[in-house]
């Protein structure tokens, strides 16, 4: 198992096929939508984020991958 410390440099890695987002919930919605917009499967942790704002962008993106 590898372990980052730089999340975008863990997205680069040509193996990645998911990633499971269990950090802070200010940045739950940062990290989703970057892995999404990469083509990666997305497990989050509740809340995707606190602000609505946040999270409207995200119901445009890949309605395969997030589900209501």
């Amino acid at each position: 198992m590898t372990i980052y410390a730089d999340y975008d440099a863990m997205l680069e890695r040509e193996d990645l096929e998911a990633v499971v987002i269990a950090s802070i919930t200010a940045v739950h919605a940062e990290q989703a939508i970057k892995a999404i917009k990469k083509g990666l499967h997305v497990l989050c942790e509740k809340p995707l984020s606190i602000d609505l704002d946040v999270v409207r962008p995200t119901k445009c993106m890949k309605p395969r991958v997030l589900r209501c």
